[in-house]
């Protein structure tokens, strides 16, 4: 037997890393038995609002899917989401979305938001619930939003390329074909339009992400200067951010004050850098800022 007496923070990450063996042995009922196990050392160290627990909440969605019990699969991954919320969040509510911008940790949100996708579309398909193809729709679009929130903290050019390449591509496609499915089902032209934009925005941050391997600071003559300060400061609020949270949650309420003030401070820099953009360099401006893309009908025209 596993002795859970000493260093339990190190013994929750054993056990979980051992349920991971299970798990791709197909074992589904001894990993969700070690899940449970790591589940318990996390909350009694952290409490129900921790990335560590959101994480094993998650796990344990993935047993259960695996071994066909989607009952448990969306109890947990409902739990998944809450734990990582700010916000409170309605668990009872299947369908309810979380505040995207009240999150612990982001990623693990997108997710948490991808596989609560793939596991409406199981029941959808099979009759379990009282799932519509709407509701994939819309978690799918939660899943996309999400994206755009991470997209914008994103740096360095290796790991821009990889997550691109793994999140941005695939996330997109989900949420283009269930826009797809629903015109199919309702043949409202609405959804089409929604295919379109989410299809033109994937397009934006593919090229966006060209643009900066290809020196973005020289493009519309942009001086060097003023792209380092843009990064700069993204990167600054990104970490305040999370530095914020951490003090929140050590209960440290002048320093997560301190660090507050520092993202404000960072957050009117960049509000003052992107006016000087949209004035100067209104190409660049509209490809990196610029939320509202042209409707089909406008391109038509």
């Amino acid at each position: 037997s596993i002795d859970l007496s000493k260093n339990k923070r190190r013994n929750a990450r054993t056990i979980e890393k051992l349920s991971h063996i299970y798990y791709y042995n197909k074992d589904y009922k001894n990993a969700i038995r070690l899940l449970f196990e790591s589940l318990e050392i996390d909350l009694s160290n952290h409490g129900e609002k921790h990335t560590f627990v959101s994480q094993t909440f998650l796990n344990l969605v993935n047993a259960y899917f695996k071994d066909n019990n989607y009952e448990n699969a969306i109890i947990y991954i409902q739990k998944s989401i809450s734990s990582n919320s700010l916000n409170k969040y309605d668990e009872e509510n299947i369908i309810s979305i979380p505040d995207l911008n009240k999150t612990l940790d982001k990623d693990l949100m997108l997710s948490a938001l991808r596989k609560k996708t793939v596991l409406f579309d199981s029941l959808y398909h099979n009759n379990l619930a009282d799932i519509t193809l709407m509701d994939i729709y819309n978690t799918s679009r939660s899943a996309v939003d999400m994206l755009l929130i991470i997209n914008k903290s994103v740096s360095g050019k290796g790991s821009k390329k990889y997550w691109l390449n793994k999140e941005v591509i695939p996330v997109f496609e989900t949420a283009i074909g269930y826009a797809i499915k629903l015109y199919d089902e309702t043949k409202d032209v609405k959804y089409l339009e929604e295919a379109f934009q989410l299809s033109e925005r994937s397009k934006s941050i593919l090229l966006m992400e060209c643009l900066q391997e290809k020196e973005a600071g020289k493009f519309a003559g942009i001086p060097d200067s003023v792209v380092s300060k843009e990064i700069r400061l993204n990167r600054l609020v990104s970490d305040m951010e999370k530095k914020k949270q951490d003090a929140i949650f050590r209960k440290n309420e002048e320093l997560a004050s301190e660090f507050e003030k520092e993202i404000l401070n960072a957050q009117l820099q960049l509000e003052d850098l992107k006016k000087n953009l949209e004035k100067n360099y209104p190409e660049y401006f509209r490809l990196k800022y610029e939320e509202s893309l042209p409707t089909i009908s406008q391109i038509q025209e």
